[in-house]
């Protein structure tokens, strides 16, 4: 192989694993708000469910 051919396999290369981390990247972000969504989500049902129950009565403490 001619150098040239080499130095052109090895800027592809590189510009391959650059390509790779950057979807990567943006993979992790996309899951990232993804979770955050649903997290979210989650809370805004649980607080739902929380508040469908009666609030328990608390008993004062009688004064000595």
């Amino acid at each position: 192989m001619e150098t040239s051919q080499i130095e052109e396999l090895k800027r592809k290369a590189e510009q391959a694993a650059t390509e790779l981390e950057e979807a990567i990247k943006s993979q992790r972000k996309e899951a990232l708000k993804e979770v955050k969504r649903l997290i979210k989500d989650f809370k805004i049902k649980e607080r739902e469910v929380r508040n469908s129950f009666e609030a328990p009565q608390r008993r004062r403490k009688p004064k000595a």
